[in-house]
């Protein structure tokens, strides 16, 4: 072996393990990055150079760089990915339908008992007007509460809504991004370069994209991914992306979920999505929200026509009859309940008996004052176990909820703790592997010293 050999191999030592020690750096500068894979130099024995005495070792080679992966663990997590951001999405929404629900059904209960109790206080003294006034204060708001309640309901409504187009904006950003790394990663092979942390920023890209909605995922043999709906729809083919687009309902005034393909025609694919944060706000939005308002509106109907069917029955203190006590609006009770404005204008059109000769009389005041307990057939209870069973109804959902959301988050720890096992840096074994590679690379460059040695004797015996 040549002095010439000595130095390939030192030179080629050196820059083998000054690459293990550049990737051991880099794992360990990335120990709490999100997503990050371990990496790997792999070094292999060089091709051994025949000589006349058989072959003799050319010393070490980088293979290449490795990525510790596994894509049937990633694609789980992916999956679970899913499941787990629909499920928080809806345990945080309906947390807070039922903070407004009971906070605000409470009151109501306190409203509503107070209001039929105003009336027990009239019948005492059917024509005092300070009586009178109460009933019209009280009125006025229990209805406020009610139309309290539903703007509340319909902003939360609103504000879900504008969440669909944030979700929907940003899966394009996602798309849009892996569609750019494709183009990284595929050119990055041709040239021979690793795109281990190119990768990495993928999959990180895909389990966020995931959690938005359900996808499948593809890698050609060549690095690219390619995405689809659940339905099959092209999101990313290589370095092309076909972007998800919000669209407004004529009907609702509400967003749809549009796919704009290659021609750029927005297809609907709202009923297409079944799974994800994108599908968990619009059934918040489109199903579970409607239905509470729509027990608020029954039960501002049952209270609405249930008070005016005994009051128009009955003579105010003017001497009129069929006078409403609360506006009869044709539909959107919750959204327009209010006190008549006759009665606001003049609490004596209030009416208190059902005999017109009887000035004094009482028993329409009665009658209203036992309406709070009594079982209303639209609402096939009382008034007030109507609201209880309102309460009860979204704290089942919730429970349900919650306890699904608790699943899905013990089971992506599994997931997230058996990734750790594979893809995960440990800190104790990458110090290790620093001074294992410090060592290995002082020693090559040792052998330069040895080279320059040799070649200074040689020349000194010329």
């Amino acid at each position: 072996m040549s002095v010439s050999s000595i130095l390939n191999i030192a030179k080629n030592a050196v820059y083998a393990f000054q690459t293990s020690l550049q990737v051991t750096g880099h794992n360990v500068a990335n120990v709490s990055t999100k997503g990050y894979s371990k990496k790997e130099a792999v070094l292999t024995e060089a091709t051994p150079i025949p000589t006349s005495i058989g072959l003799l070792g050319d010393g070490v080679r980088v293979k290449g760089i490795i990525r510790y992966y596994d894509k049937y663990l990633e694609d789980m997590i992916a999956g679970k990915r899913t499941s787990l951001e629909e499920a928080r999405v809806k345990q945080t929404y309906l947390s807070r339908i039922e903070s407004l629900i009971n906070e605000d059904s409470s009151g109501l209960s306190q409203a509503l008992t107070d209001f039929f109790n105003s009336f027990h206080e009239m019948s005492l003294d059917p024509l005092s007007l300070a009586a009178r006034t109460q009933v019209l204060l009280k009125g006025e708001s229990l209805a406020g509460k009610i139309r309290y309640l539903y703007e509340n309901l319909k902003d939360l409504q609103a504000e879900i809504d504008r969440n669909v187009g944030l979700e929907v904006e940003d899966a394009t950003r996602i798309l849009k991004s892996i569609a750019e790394l494709n183009v990284k990663i595929f050119e990055g092979g041709l040239s021979g370069s690793e795109a281990g942390d190119y990768m990495d920023q993928r999959t990180e890209l895909l389990k966020e994209l995931s959690g938005k909605l359900k996808v499948q995922a593809f890698e050609d043999s060549e690095g690219r991914l390619t995405i689809l709906t659940e339905k099959g729809r092209v999101l990313v083919d290589g370095g092309t992306y076909l972007p998800l687009v919000t669209v407004m309902d004529s009907e609702t005034g509400y967003s749809k979920v549009g796919w704009k393909d290659l021609t750029g025609t927005v297809v609907d694919v709202t009923s297409e999505i079944s799974k994800g944060k994108i599908k968990a706000f619009l059934e918040l939005r489109d199903s579970a929200l409607p239905d509470f308002v729509a027990d608020l509106d029954l039960f501002g109907q049952g209270l609405v026509e249930s008070v005016n069917a005994i009051h128009k029955s009955g003579y105010n203190m003017n001497g009129g009859t069929d006078v409403l006590f609360f506006v009869q609006p044709a539909g959107g009770y919750a959204k327009q309940i209010d006190v008549e404005a006759c009665i606001k204008g003049d609490v004596r059109n209030i009416a208190h008996t059902s005999d017109p000769e009887e000035e004094g009389g009482n028993d329409i005041c009665l009658s209203l004052a036992n309406l709070g307990t009594s079982t209303i057939p639209a609402l096939g209870s009382s008034f007030v176990d109507y609201l209880a069973n309102l309460s009860s109804k979204i704290g089942g959902t919730l429970r349900a909820a919650k306890d699904t959301f608790t699943f899905e988050e013990e089971t992506m720890g599994i997931l997230e703790k058996q990734r750790e096992s594979v893809s995960g840096v440990s800190i104790d074994e990458e110090m290790a592997n620093l001074i294992k590679f410090q060592y290995a690379y002082q020693a090559a460059a040792r052998l330069f010293t040895v080279a320059d040695e040799l070649l200074k004797s040689l020349l000194e015996a010329v």
